[in-house]
């Protein structure tokens, strides 16, 4: 038991480590060293990296402290793991609600195009903050309010189980399956657009494509496990070793090193075959 639960958060402490360092790297190639091409059309996707870096720091250290505490129980802090996963959920929040965002703004740009090239820049950027920060207070409102948790937990508590009550954890289950589904059913829309109705085979954005690629991690990292997680595993495995951090993590690697090299590759143009920004 002790190595399986200690595997467990040593691989979610490497995989949160990889995410945070390419991330990190991507955005100081962007920024400052312009190794990697900014492009103004992809700041979304840019908050979505920021908000990943943030949530895989918070992760990393999260799961630092509870392989401390598995180890050496005299180290544990009193109350400080409600604290930690409260910022490790509102980190995901953030990262979940770009996600969700740029998927929209995908769906929007491709069955209403004219709407969109007509809008798009008289929307200001800092409207984005709103939905983020509702969402947020939301969420803070079913967990202390509606649900009645208290930052009150065990001493050598280390786990979600311990540190939130049944009710705020079906909200949670229930709150991610409903985001990752939505993501999923536009991604699906907008690529049956594309391919099927339109029949497509222009090359299309990079901020598309970056879409369609966060739909497929979401689907296989995110909404197949916490599907698998809620209805199938028993509170043993939730409580002792939970594969929900591991999962999102190893979908965020991979994610981060394709999204490496999408960003990172020379914009090529061929005549009559890159498809319009708005796809």
């Amino acid at each position: 038991m002790f190595i399986i639960i200690a595997s467990n958060f040593v691989l979610s402490i490497l995989f949160a480590q990889t995410v945070f360092h390419i991330n990190l790297y991507l955005l100081f190639s962007t920024f400052f060293t312009k190794k990697v091409c900014y492009r103004p059309e992809l700041l979304l996707i840019y908050c979505k990296i920021a908000a990943d870096i943030c949530y895989s720091f918070t992760v990393s250290i999260m799961k630092s402290y509870f392989l401390v505490i598995l180890c050496y129980k005299h180290l544990a802090v009193k109350n400080l793991s409600i604290y930690m996963l409260e910022t490790s959920v509102t980190m995901g929040i953030i990262k979940g609600t770009f996600a969700f965002m740029i998927t929209l703004e995908r769906f929007i740009s491709v069955f209403f195009p004219i709407h969109y090239r007509n809008n798009r820049r008289k929307i200001p950027f800092y409207w984005i903050i709103i939905p983020i920060l509702g969402h947020i207070l939301f969420d803070h409102f079913i967990m202390f309010c509606f649900c009645g948790n208290v930052r009150e937990v065990p001493l050598d508590c280390d786990n979600f189980q311990c540190t939130f009550n049944k009710c705020y954890q079906r909200f949670w289950e229930t709150r991610d399956q409903v985001v990752f589904s939505l993501i999923e059913i536009m991604s699906v829309l907008f690529f049956v657009r594309l391919y099927i109705w339109k029949r497509t085979s222009r090359r299309l954005s990079k901020v598309t494509q970056i879409a369609l690629l966060d739909s497929l991690i979401y689907l296989f990292f995110n909404v197949i496990p916490i599907i698998l997680y809620s209805h199938f595993s028993p509170t043993s495995v939730k409580v002792n070793y939970p594969p929900i951090t591991i999962s999102r993590n190893a979908g965020s690697v991979i994610e981060s090193i394709i999204l490496w090299r999408l960003l990172k590759a020379k914009k090529k143009v061929t005549p009559n075959k890159y498809i319009s920004g708005n796809l």
